[in-house]
């Protein structure tokens, strides 16, 4: 366990703690020292366990437990109840996303155990639809396209109509959408069923963005998902990523 909570000045004479919230310290162990920081996964669960708080780790940490790709980052991502201020770290931080219906994620919370401790983070039916829900922390649709490819072939259709209720339903259409695309058609079309059952889909944008004149750049819409997308996410691009991805050859 790396987390304290009191505070001796005299102690960090070496730089062997580090801040990571108010009256809240981080030893770091001699292996860390060159870092500056332990693994935020040694501590995450002491430390929201101090603010008595749930939570669960998101994201491409939670992707890469997964069997994701290994992405260094400078951010680690958490949802919680309720809204918190990041969280510099040492060399790092912690961002945190609040959720309003944050029990309803309760089915797709994994547990893992540490060498540290524990920690909650996403299965892989939460992940995909945060991966959507946080497209910009994620690295953009471009950034969270090989992680939905991937998982989307483990996805459980049952447990993913669980969670979608946490989540805007916007969100469930961008997932669905995406799904589809990358031809994971079964939890594509069970996720469909579950969103269109609470009343007709609302248009929505995949990803936003502007062009120099400022307007919406909106190449292509999709009726049955309802969802509006980039030019270079248009079913033909996406047909040609799906090709790149089997093949192994991801960009």
């Amino acid at each position: 366990m790396n987390l304290i909570v009191s505070f001796d000045p005299e102690f960090d004479i070496e730089g062997r703690l580090i801040r990571a919230g108010q009256d809240v310290y981080v030893i770091v162990p001699p292996e860390y020292q060159e870092l500056g920081t332990p693994p935020p996964s040694d501590y995450i669960d002491t430390l929201m366990a101090h603010w008595k708080r749930p939570y669960y780790v998101v994201l491409k940490t939670a992707a890469r437990w997964h069997g994701g790709p290994v992405q260094r980052s400078v951010e680690f991502h958490v949802v919680t109840d309720r809204r918190l201020a990041p969280v510099d770290a040492g060399c790092l931080r912690l961002v945190f996303f609040p959720r309003v219906r944050f029990q309803s994620c309760a089915p797709g919370v994994l547990k893992r155990t540490t060498d540290a401790g524990r920690l909650n983070f996403s299965g892989i039916e939460l992940s995909v639809f945060d991966l959507v829900q946080h497209t910009a922390a994620a690295g953009g649709i471009e950034g969270v396209v090989p992680d939905l490819f991937d998982l989307g072939r483990r996805v459980d259709a049952n447990t993913l109509a669980a969670v979608s209720v946490a989540f805007e339903r916007s969100v469930g259409q961008r997932l669905g959408y995406l799904l589809e695309r990358l031809g994971h058609h079964a939890p594509a079309q069970h996720l469909h069923g579950v969103l269109t059952q609470r009343g007709p889909l609302q248009w929505t944008d995949l990803e936003p963005m502007t062009d120099v004149a400022g307007g919406m750049l909106r190449a292509g819409r999709n009726d049955r998902w309802r969802v509006k997308a980039l030019g270079d996410l248009s079913s033909e691009a996406m047909d040609a990523r799906k090709s790149r991805f089997e093949s192994g050859a991801h960009p």
